[in-house]
Order: structure tokens, then sequence, then C-alpha cells
């Protein structure tokens, strides 16, 4: 199975949804109420700051040398 790289936007979109499903599940567990002019924008920065994570990590790979796929690539096994 080959290595595949860090997909750090996916990891911390999972990461923001992940939360928001545990504090609504937590709030309807002690009959708490969510407030929604909370949890919506701090989703959004959580996302915008996965976009701006995952373009950071494109421009770095970009500039960087031997940095590309096709090079990373392990060599096949041979057992």
């Amino acid at each position: 199975m080959r290595r595949h790289d860090l997909d750090l936007a996916a990891l911390v979109m999972g990461v923001v949804f992940l939360a928001v499903g545990v504090t609504y599940a937590a709030a309807s567990l002690t009959d708490e109420e969510v407030r929604a002019n909370v949890v919506v924008p701090a989703a959004i920065v959580g996302l915008g700051l996965a976009g701006i994570a995952a373009a950071i990590r494109a421009a770095v790979r970009a500039i960087r040398p031997g940095t590309a796929a096709s090079e990373t690539e392990l060599p096949p096994r041979t057992d």
C-alpha cells in the first residue's frame, strides 16, 4: 500500500465538523441551548484556517525542490 501525504485541509475540516457535532450532542444531553451566532462563525473560521493551511502547504511544496509526489514515492517492495 502506497503511503499518502497528509491532507491538512481535510484533517482540520474533519476536526471542525467533529467539534460542532460534539457541541450539539453535549448540549442535547444536558438540555442546554447552543447559540448558532457563536457556532456558525467559529465553524467558518475553522474552515477558513483549513483553506489557508492548505494554500500555504501547496505553495511551500511548489517552491521546495524534491517534494513532488512522483519524487517521494516509495520504491516497490520485493517481498
